[in-house]
């Protein structure tokens, strides 16, 4: 597994660029960082999680529920093409957050 080296500038425009085609919003991004996370699939017990190359962003005003100091963190992953990410999302299973897979690989982003 290759690890996102990118900096943070870099990270924004990809954040900025999906955010932009998955909700129809243009975001200001307030932070952007790459990491590793599992990718769980909690609808198929026989699958193991997997580690992924995450690029983690917030976008200004968007905060947990119920609390207005906590942002709300946006996961994306890598797609099946260069110019393609696939987002992910936290669920609880088991009093644990885990991450799993939205099916919509938005595409066409410039990538650096």
């Amino acid at each position: 597994m290759a690890t996102i080296k990118l900096d943070e500038d870099k990270m924004k425009n990809i954040s900025i660029q999906a955010h932009k085609q998955c909700f129809n919003l243009s975001p200001n991004v307030t932070f952007a960082n790459a990491t590793v996370k599992e990718l769980h699939f909690p609808d198929n017990v026989t699958f193991k999680p997997i580690k992924l190359d995450v690029l983690l962003y917030t976008v200004e005003g968007r905060y947990q529920y119920n609390a207005w100091d906590i942002p709300y963190y946006f996961y994306l992953t890598k797609g099946l093409r260069q110019d393609c990410v696939y987002y992910l999302i936290p669920l609880i299973a088991n009093n644990t957050q885990i991450l799993t897979l939205i099916s919509d690989h938005i595409c066409n982003l410039a990538m650096p």
